[in-house]
């Protein structure tokens, strides 16, 4: 029987007019099993459109990676892996400026 994550993904945006272009997305990685947060997970983001250079986190204490100052767009792609468990993908994300 395999392991499995769950994988959440949130778009904020910036609310400042300084940060008009930007946003950020947010990753939560869960066990999907018992739904605990697993901490250390790797969440990779990139874009289709290389918005951001590709960028590697690891996940806290709750479970979550945090992209806070990302470009406006499209094509955000995150890849969670974690060793023991399955690796997810989540593609064509949006980050919107306010």
């Amino acid at each position: 029987m395999g392991c499995y994550l769950l994988v959440l993904v949130a778009a904020s945006f910036a609310a400042s007019p300084l940060l008009a272009q930007t946003g950020g997305l947010g990753v939560w990685v869960f066990d999907a099993a018992d739904r605990s947060p697993l901490i250390g997970a790797r969440v990779s983001l990139a874009n289709t459109q290389h918005l951001v250079a590709p960028t590697t986190l690891l996940t806290d204490d709750q479970g979550r990676a945090r992209f806070p100052v990302l470009r406006s767009g499209q094509g955000y792609e995150v890849l969670v892996s974690m060793p023991g468990f399955g690796a997810q993908r989540s593609t064509d994300h949006r980050v919107r400026s306010s």
